[in-house]
């Protein structure tokens, strides 16, 4: 299953000067885990919509986790 699909994490896309960069919601716990995609030299995929590649993306750069509320 992909993860992208997974209703429970809510994968979506960040906007303004975070274009590039994806979020996965924690259920209902208020985190988020924002990361992007990366090729296998850990050079960022920003081909647009990662939900339309998901099957090619083999691993991500976590660049925060944080509390989306506080």
């Amino acid at each position: 299953m992909d993860i992208v699909n997974y209703p429970p994490y809510r994968c979506e896309r960040l906007k303004g000067k975070r274009r590039n960069e994806w979020s996965l919601r924690v259920k209902n716990t208020g985190y988020r885990i924002i990361f992007v995609p990366v090729d296998e030299e850990g050079k960022e995929i920003v081909r647009g919509d990662i939900l339309r590649i998901s099957s090619e993306i083999t691993s991500i750069l976590i660049k925060e986790v944080s509390n989306h509320y506080e």
